[in-house]
This record gives structure tokens, C-alpha cells and sequence, in this order.
């Protein structure tokens, strides 16, 4: 009879997994190193050298938090993608500013409230200004006729 845990065969202990039983490592063999692993200071470090890898990384680190933040701050609106952009970005731009190197979670989350920030006042002014969604002025109807500007139209141009 099996014991929990063990598999058939006599491997020894196993975890459990969404595809079968997989044997545990002994606790003599290392561990290899996943991109999970990876600490915020070695990926600050490995994107301020320009490393893809750490820009690859740092994405499936932190983008799903950051879309989800904008999705929620704006609805589901057809700009989240390229906030989200936006965010990362501002990030490996401002990488080199980044003064404790463990806190990379929190300097993420800080991009991405500036983005938003800078998003809901360019809303803001479109709303004040009139703009359509393409920056253009819509068309207004004229009501009436000025007679004091076209005066000064008329001085202007003599």
C-alpha cells in the first residue's frame, strides 16, 4: 500500500501537480534559480545594464497588477494597453533614479499612479476645452453676428 506522498515505483516523495505526481527534490540538490527568484534588486541592477531579459522579467512581474490598477482607475476603456505601456515606459526610464534598489515594486506602483495622474488631467481639459476624442474642435454653430469683432477684424486688416 502507498503512503501519502509516495509514488509507484519507489522515487519518494512527490507533489502533487495539475499534470501528475512529480518527485520532490532532496534538500542536498540546489534548487535551480527561476525568474521568480530573481530579487528586485538584481533585476534593477540587470535593467539599468540594458538586459532584455530584465525588461522581459520585469513585464510578467508587474504588468498584470498595473493593468488591473488602470482598468479599474479608468473602466474598461481601449487606452488600458497603452497606459500600461506608458507605465513601463516612465519605469525603464527612470530606472537609474531608483535609489533603493529592493523597493522596485513600489517605484512601479508610483509610475503608475503619474500615469494616471497625467491621464485623468489630459481628460480633464479635453472635457473644459470642448475636444473630441481625435483632439480636433467640433464645428459650432455661428448664432449670430458679432459686429464689435468684425470692427476690430476690419482695423486689423486696414
Amino acid at each position: 500500500m502507498l503512503r501519502w506522498g509516495e509514488r509507484l515505483g519507489g522515487e519518494g516523495p512527490a507533489r502533487a501537480t495539475s499534470r501528475g505526481m512529480r518527485p520532490l527534490p532532496s534538500p542536498e540538490e540546489p534548487r535551480p534559480q527561476t525568474d521568480e527568484d530573481v530579487s528586485d534588486a538584481a533585476l534593477v541592477q540587470a535593467a539599468v545594464a540594458r538586459d532584455p531579459r530584465a525588461a522581459a522579467q520585469l513585464w510578467t512581474r508587474h504588468a498584470p497588477q498595473v493593468r488591473r490598477i488602470v482598468r479599474r482607475a479608468l473602466g474598461d476603456v481601449a487606452e488600458v494597453e497603452d497606459l500600461v505601456q506608458e507605465v513601463f515606459l516612465r519605469v525603464f526610464r527612470h530606472v537609474e533614479a531608483l535609489r533603493k534598489q529592493e523597493s522596485l515594486h513600489a517605484f512601479v506602483l508610483m509610475c503608475t499612479s503619474s500615469v494616471l495622474a497625467s491621464e485623468f488631467r489630459r481628460r480633464k481639459v479635453r472635457r473644459f476645452l470642448g475636444l473630441s476624442a481625435t483632439g480636433e474642435l467640433p464645428d459650432q454653430p455661428v448664432t449670430g453676428r458679432n459686429e464689435d469683432a468684425r470692427e476690430v477684424l476690419r482695423r486689423l486688416h486696414a
